[in-house]
């Protein structure tokens, strides 16, 4: 089953790339040339996938990837098919123009297929690294179902500290790659076990309750979960047994691992969120602060931010810390007294008129 798997955290912190290279290198090696480096349209992609229907896509860092999606509505549609092993098929624009220029000279042509690629018996598991400010999907992909497609990972600091090269395990690798090369044999319909299935209609009884109560980004990811959660049952199985029964252990396993990917999806989404209010925010207070020759009082400032009622006090003065760290405004007096006045600090214009340092006096 093909899954996309984010880890999202923070740079040089939580060691994406670590994981995502030992992954890839993995991989490589059992299945060389089987990883998407690149493409660049939709039409590569299945052009990519017609040559060899077994691929993945392993970036330690997904920004570049996440941008695509969001540029691309038929890429990002592409991607919501191969979620579910689809067969895609499209033009290949650059022999589409050489056809079409031969019918215009009255030449024939021998492409008895108009051209079309086609990709059949898909299969693309999809892994990234990727920081929080990066994942940002678009409000056509939020609501196409594409970002509930995507199991996160989140996690916004260490666990814990490795100070030495760990041991390189060369016996205990090797073993991986046999099992992991064995279980790449296996084929043939998997199905549950009568103590699985019974407790399958349970997780769906409780999702479709989840359900009703939750937002339209919450529900994206939630109403995918008892699909995912045998997804990843099959993956826990065939690790465990390799047999094609799905038993009531792997179920529960893959229930408790979807579980946590819902709950980093509902707080990252519900950060995001909380980020998103404050960026508007801290650009209401600069446009303010630009009207009103960059100088205002604590009070006047608040008022004029807030007067709407989108903000309170706690989130304002929240904004204006910020703001000070990134030096764009300071307090008069300084140290700040508790309500002191508000200084926006002229900048140094930049391509769009308000970025830069501070200007030097």
């Amino acid at each position: 089953p093909s899954l996309y798997q984010v880890l999202v955290g923070p740079s040089g912190v939580t060691r994406k790339s670590e994981l995502t290279a030992r992954i890839a290198a993995i991989i490589e090696e059992l299945w060389p040339e089987r990883t998407l480096a690149d493409f660049t349209s939709v039409e590569r992609l299945v052009e990519s996938l017609a040559h060899q229907p077994i691929r993945a896509i392993i970036q330690s860092e997904g920004k570049m990837f996440i941008d695509k999606l969001n540029q691309s509505p038929s890429l990002a549609n592409a991607i919501i098919k191969l979620y579910d092993c689809e067969d895609l098929s499209t033009d290949f624009k650059k022999d589409k123009k050489r056809r079409d220029k031969k019918k215009l000279s009255g030449k024939k042509t021998n492409d008895a297929d108009g051209g079309r690629i086609a990709a059949k018996d898909t299969f693309l598991p999809i892994l990234i690294g990727i920081t929080s400010d990066a994942f940002r999907l678009s409000e056509v992909n939020q609501a196409g179902g594409l970002v509930g497609r995507f199991q996160p990972l989140f996690a916004d600091k260490r666990e814990h500290e490795i100070l030495d090269a760990p041991p390189a395990n060369a016996k205990e690798r090797q073993r991986l790659i046999d099992a992991l090369r064995a279980l790449g044999q296996l084929h043939g319909e998997m199905q549950l076990s009568p103590a699985a299935a019974h407790a399958f209609r349970e997780v769906q009884r409780d999702n479709r309750q989840r359900m009703d109560s939750a937002n339209d980004i919450v529900n994206s990811n939630l109403s995918r979960m008892p699909f995912t959660i045998i997804k990843v049952a099959m993956l826990y199985e065939v690790a465990m047994s390799g047999q094609q029964t799905i038993s009531l252990e792997a179920l529960q396993l893959a229930q408790n691992f979807v579980e946590l990917g819902h709950r980093c999806y509902v707080r990252f989404f519900h950060e995001m969120a909380v980020k998103r209010q404050q960026d508007r925010l801290i650009d209401r207070i600069v446009r303010t602060l630009r009207r009103n020759e960059r100088r205002l009082s604590h009070s006047e400032l608040l008022r004029q931010t807030t007067r709407h009622g989108e903000w309170n006090a706690e989130e304002f003065k929240a904004a204006l810390l910020v703001l000070a760290d990134r030096g764009m405004v300071r307090f008069d007096p300084s140290p700040p007294a508790q309500f002191p006045d508000i200084i926006l600090v002229a900048q140094d214009e930049g391509p769009d008129g308000s970025t830069g340092a501070p200007r030097s006096e």
